[in-house]
């Protein structure tokens, strides 16, 4: 059996790459691999690692479930990217590099479509703001480093590679996407806002850099509220957005592209966990469709609402104490 699968999934790696490559050629590229452990691993004397079939089906557009899961069984495999301990900037460069390679590989595909339902503001949102991408980052160095509790937000410097990432992101972001669901929690700023006013009221964050975090949820809220009016974000893509009447407990993203289905739910800050089980994303999707049922659209629609609703995200952002204003709509 176990010889079956390794000649299934060699059998799909070389059907599925360009008749116009050299398989040995590619692996030896795509995995950065020598060309002899590139043979060894086409004549099945080692198996690939599940980092590399996971590069693999992403590139080649294959689903590992149908190659690893034994038939019959219920269970379901899961994806998540782990980095080390010791150099968390080479970690953080290293999960952005490889959201910026899905972004490169969405891009060439038509009718790119992604479904976000969202309880809070991502980490990956915040590539267009220059402050909060680097909130994001003194935060998430704070959590994962030790004795980092006098860590101050002026004392971080973003690194240069991480920056010229960023900014790559951001325009390929907009560009790679043909349509965009968000669907929010009534509280979608709440918490982000409360975290950086707690490292402020740390004096963790001074007052110039807490004006400068405030400056840009508050361009982020335009930035939204652009999108809602006009029901286009960036250049090309088609934006809906919904307010939730009930709670989100997760954020989560459904992707859908070349006749592929990826579910990734953000259990962590930078390492979302990715199913590609075409039947847990069909579950997924049903989820978020139930949720879109107890929402109302707000893109070019419901204008008092769609007022409304960002005017008190204003007000709760600028408020002087935020523990006492509820931003429902």
């Amino acid at each position: 059996m176990l010889r079956n699968r390794k000649d299934l999934l060699t059998t799909k790696i070389l059907d599925s790459i360009p008749k116009n490559i050299k398989p040995i050629e590619y692996l030896i590229k795509i995995l950065e691999i020598s060309k002899e452990s590139a043979y060894r691993r086409l004549r099945g004397e080692i198996p690939f690692t599940f980092g590399e079939m996971s590069k693999l089906s992403l590139d080649l557009d294959f689903s590992m479930d149908e190659l690893i899961a034994k038939p019959g069984e219920s269970r379901v495999l899961v994806n998540m990217q782990t980095e080390p301990d010791d150099n968390l900037s080479a970690a953080y460069l290293h999960r952005f590099e490889q959201y910026y390679k899905f972004l490169l590989h969405l891009g060439n595909y038509p009718g790119v479509e992604a479904i976000l339902t969202l309880n809070r503001i991502p980490m990956v949102a915040s590539i267009y703001f220059k402050w909060l991408f680097k909130f994001f980052y003194f935060k998430w160095l704070r959590q994962n480093q030790e004795a980092s509790l006098k860590l101050n937000y002026s004392d971080v410097t973003i690194p240069e590679e991480i920056e010229d990432l960023r900014k790559k992101i951001k325009f390929n972001t907009v560009n790679c996407m043909n349509k965009i669901t968000l669907i929010l929690d009534s509280n979608f700023f709440s918490s982000l806002v409360s975290e950086i006013q707690y490292y402020h009221k740390r004096r963790l964050i001074n007052d110039e850099d807490f004006e400068n975090l405030k400056n840009d949820v508050l361009g982020f809220i335009d930035l939204l509220e652009n999108s809602a009016q006009s029901g286009i974000f960036g250049q090309q893509a088609k934006m809906n957005i919904y307010l939730s009447s009930m709670n989100i407990e997760t954020g989560t993203v459904y992707t859908k592209y070349n006749g592929n289905e990826t579910s990734l739910v953000y259990a962590f800050s930078i390492n979302p966990i990715s199913i590609t089980h075409p039947e847990i994303c069909e579950r997924h999707k049903k989820w978020i469709n139930s949720v879109k049922k107890y929402s109302t659209l707000i893109t070019r629609s419901n204008e008092m609402l769609q007022s409304e609703y960002f005017d008190k995200q204003r007000e709760y952002v600028n408020s002087p104490d935020n523990n006492s204003f509820i931003p429902m709509y």
